[in-house]
């Protein structure tokens, strides 16, 4: 198995409408549809972000234990976390990694939600 990116990711959250504002207005994510208990956003790439509200459409088993924390690739790390501040969002930590092998600054959500932009050279996002 040779894994190439990320397709899809699900998040349970209990507000979809802010998450999915969130996502638009700070990340620059395009939504696609939504309703009250679900959403999708479009990823670079071809990927998508999948919100679930606390009645949406999932299965049972699909959040039932887990946690899910995303990173979303960047090609400049410290201009992106200059805008994360500069629209207001909670940093968490100080961030991590190197420039040779990556680096990374987690976020909060407007859900308590943990976020992740990254960094990666060997990946470069085409930005």
């Amino acid at each position: 198995m040779n894994v190439e990116g990320i397709h899809w990711v699900g998040v349970k959250t209990t507000d979809v409408r802010r998450m999915a504002e969130f996502f638009e207005r700070v990340l620059g994510l395009r939504r696609r549809m939504a309703e009250d208990q679900f959403a999708i956003l479009d990823l670079p790439g071809g990927g998508e972000l999948a919100l679930f509200g606390p009645e949406g459409p999932d299965p049972v088993f699909q959040f039932f234990s887990n946690q899910v924390e995303v990173g979303f690739d960047v090609s400049d790390l410290d201009a992106a976390i200059a805008e994360l501040v500069e629209k207001g969002v909670e940093l968490l930590g100080e961030g991590g990694g190197d420039r040779e092998s990556g680096r990374w600054q987690h976020f909060r959500g407007p859900d308590g939600k943990v976020f992740e932009i990254t960094e990666h050279p060997a990946h470069p996002t085409g930005s």
